[in-house]
């Protein structure tokens, strides 16, 4: 049978009995009264689902007791009442009509006890029934949950190797699920009310499932706090510090679990304060506790993620032993005030813009996180479909799974693209979008500027996204960005296609030939130049890949980015790099020239 979780809010004796008085505002009686008034059949549900022999409740956020037909006060009285089955100790609860007089939303306020069997009765009677006529009682049983969540262990797998790509390897910390009970007699002193895990001495993470108001208001389930806390275990593991900040092991943590912050508590929470807060504000528990801290902290790393990318946090947000941060984010961040003011501006566009150009992630699927507005809701399903085809189509190339979901935003303001990231807006620059290491891509609306349909910048961005889901580092300029214009323009060139590139590969070749006056060699084509001024290593890149896949395939190219593109050796069988370029120059000699 299927876990079912019910969420519980009271525990306090109440019994509820509906009588109709003027008073109180309830059903009047008409003058005459003819009426044949008949009891009730009734149902009791939990999140859709019939209450009577659940054997996994766990938590209670609502029963819903409905009736056949309406209840009129001075016709039925209505009791409701819910008993540990066994002892027969009474549980508060409070319920509350509906407006069409057939049902009753029921709610309590604290846990109930785990491993524990419930009865919920609802009784009727006739305001005129006789001796003869008792009425009619419905009992619904049920047994509590234990509170000891069930973790994926394939869920904790993948999350492994995705931290491992943006550094050494990382594992882990051994999972130790808990009820409620155990948990809260074994958490440290200054554990947060919200929480649902821990850390002891020896790096064990205990975990339980939340069964809070509190609890319930930030994480789904202990697998999501599991993925919360493994999150900030990376963080230590990462930055080799337990003195993180608490804005930040919060932040990363829940955007890491998928938190999603809501955009109303975010807006109200920047109303109230009349202002965008900073993230060092945060650090002060009760500041978090008090202004959405969870959900706010969340917005910061979507806005690290999904535009500046984890690949740039180590360096780019450096956390020092005593726990100060060092900045050099994407180039240009180097202060608080900057960080600020950039996770400012992504508050803005992403939260507060009251316009059709507010970002939201508005698509998911198996591989891509869509976010974008309503500006550009034309451009879709067809990007969306675009994506996931040479998605699909480069995961069975290169035989990968990607470990994580990619994330694409796509910017309804040119402005977007440099503010965000700290720099001055150019209204004339050539640059249009980015990728992002291993997990995301960022691009400007192709209805914001000009740049034809956008298609081939989002592959052309995707493949890189896919070379670092393969070596999660950065290649040789003819590597690096041949690989994606190779794969972003449909593989291997024809004969068709060569004869249309012949002039401009040509070109190019003879600038990097005079750039060194010979033929470049493997490490030359591997440097970073200026494409305008020395030779262009996309075009030239291009061919050399075509030249990989054309001898070597689809596996041997995924073989020598495997290595960084450093060893031809082990990857390609050959003797070393001078066997390479005098095998590309006889293919470019024979086919280009």
């Amino acid at each position: 049978m299927s876990t079912r979780y019910i969420k519980i809010l009271i525990t306090i004796l109440v019994t509820i009995s509906l009588l109709s008085c003027q008073k109180s505002g309830g059903d009047k009686p008409p003058k005459e009264e003819n009426e044949v008034v008949l009891l009730r059949n009734v149902t009791a549900t939990s999140g859709g689902n019939s209450l009577d022999g659940q054997k996994d409740v766990s938590v209670l956020p609502g029963l819903s007791i409905a009736f056949s037909d309406e209840i009129k006060d001075y016709q039925i009285l209505v009791n409701i009442t819910l008993k540990e089955k066994n002892s027969g100790i009474s549980v508060g609860i409070s319920a509350v009509k509906s407006a069409n007089n057939k049902e009753f939303s029921v709610t309590l306020t604290s846990p109930l006890k785990t491993n524990t069997d419930y009865t919920l009765s609802v009784s009727q009677t006739l305001t005129s029934s006789s001796s003869s006529n008792p009425g009619k009682s419905d009992s619904y049983n049920f047994r509590t949950f234990s509170g000891i969540p069930t973790i994926n262990a394939s869920a904790i797998k993948k999350d492994e190797r995705f931290y491992s790509l943006l550094g050494n390897t990382f594992t882990a910390p051994d999972v130790v699920t808990v009820n409620p009970e155990t948990f809260n007699s074994g958490k440290p002193a200054g554990t947060d009310s919200w929480e649902i895990g821990y850390f002891d001495g020896s790096g064990k993470l205990y975990i339980t499932e939340p069964t809070t108001t509190e609890q319930m208001a930030v994480f789904t389930s202990g697998q999501q706090g599991a993925l919360f806390y493994i999150a900030q275990s990376f963080l230590q593991f990462y930055y080799k510090t337990s003195n993180i900040p608490y804005w930040m092991k919060c932040g990363f943590g829940a955007y890491q679990a998928k938190i999603r912050p809501s955009l109303e508590k975010v807006r109200n929470v920047i109303t109230t304060l009349g202002r965008n807060p900073s993230i060092e504000e945060y650090n002060n528990k009760q500041f978090f506790r008090d202004n959405y801290g969870i959900g706010i902290t969340a917005t910061f790393f979507e806005w690290y993620c999904t535009f500046i990318g984890l690949i740039d946090m180590r360096q780019g947000m450096r956390v020092e032993q005593d726990g100060s941060l060092t900045l050099r984010v994407a180039g240009n961040i180097y202060t608080k005030e900057t960080l600020n003011w950039c996770w400012s501006c992504y508050l803005n566009g992403c939260y507060m813009n009251g316009t059709n150009k507010l970002i939201r992630l508005k698509k998911e699927t198996d591989l891509v996180e869509y976010y974008y507005s309503d500006f550009d809701n034309s451009l879709f399903p067809s990007y969306s479909n675009i994506l996931e085809a040479f998605l699909t189509n480069l995961k069975t190339k290169f035989d990968i799974e990607f470990s994580c979901k990619i994330s694409f935003l796509l910017m309804p303001e040119r402005c977007y693209h440099f503010e965000w990231g700290g720099a001055t807006c150019d209204v004339n620059s050539w640059s249009k979008g980015g990728g992002l290491g291993f997990s995301a891509f960022r691009m400007i609306s192709p209805n914001a500027i000009q740049m034809g349909s956008g298609e081939h910048l989002m592959k052309h961005e995707f493949a890189h996204v896919v070379q670092f889901q393969i070596y999660p580092n950065y290649l040789p300029a003819w590597l690096s960005e041949g690989f994606a214009e190779f794969l972003s323009n449909d593989g291997e060139l024809s004969s068709a296609k060569i004869l249309t590139m012949k002039s401009t590969i040509n070109y190019e070749m003879g600038r990097a030939i005079a750039c060194y006056s010979r033929k470049p060699t493997y490490d030359e084509m591997g440097i970073y130049v200026n494409t305008d001024n020395v030779y262009d290593y996309y075009d030239l890149g291009w061919i050399m890949v075509d030249f990989v896949v054309k001898q070597f395939g689809y596996s041997g190219l995924k073989k020598l980015v495997q290595t960084g593109g450093t060893d031809v050796v082990s990857s390609l069988g050959l003797s070393g790099k001078e066997e390479f370029m005098t095998r590309f120059y006889n293919y470019y000699d024979t086919n280009w020239k």
